[in-house]
């Protein structure tokens, strides 16, 4: 019997998907949120996904059962690409808030702090019903601080206060030329 080149030398027939920043959210479901890519680089981010799990407690262990992995379409916007899944969930108004970036086209990160020029738009959706149906997307970018340079949220989640404000964790680079940005913490 012949042998088939294949048997000798591994061969790729799928290219392989890549998630990076997987978050979690444990409410009435655990919610999973990451960014889906072509390679392992930022500029190939190509949409968020979601799923949700129900957990199942038993005596000695605790399991899982997934949903099946849907896109989170809303979380777009035409021309850019989606990153930084950040959830925040409102326990009072029980409404879920995913927040994340739109960076235009391939642009990177170092491109816009070497340019001193923000192509990254702050966003976010909401749900009443966990991630089943979405609002459309609000863009937040005009709330950010003065000279921001480019930013993310997270990575992670966010939290609620006892006082029900809603706080999500965002890196910022600022400057203004000649002075080369610097990075901040910022909360908003």
């Amino acid at each position: 019997m012949a042998k088939l080149l294949s048997d000798k030398v591994p061969q790729i027939i799928f290219k392989p998907i890549i998630y990076r920043i997987p978050v979690l959210l444990n409410v009435e479901d655990t919610l999973t949120f990451a960014e889906q890519k072509r390679e392992k680089a930022d500029h190939t981010v190509e949409k968020l996904v979601m799923k949700k799990g129900m957990l199942n407690k038993e005596v000695d262990k605790v399991t899982a059962k997934w949903t099946e992995q849907r896109v989170v379409e809303e979380a777009h916007k035409e021309g850019h690409r989606t990153m930084n899944p950040c959830p925040v969930y409102d326990r009072e108004n029980r409404k879920l808030f995913l927040f994340f970036i739109c960076v235009e086209g391939s642009c990177t990160e170092w491109w816009q702090i070497d340019n001193y020029c923000n192509k990254t738009r702050f966003c976010y959706i909401t749900s009443e019903d966990l991630g089943e149906t979405c609002s459309e997307l609000t863009d937040l970018t005009q709330y950010l601080p003065e000279h921001c340079v480019t930013f993310a949220v997270g990575p992670g989640h966010g939290l609620q206060t006892k006082d029900t404000r809603l706080i999500v964790p965002v890196y910022s680079y600022i400057g203004v030329k000649p002075v080369k940005p610097v990075p901040h913490a910022v909360s908003l």
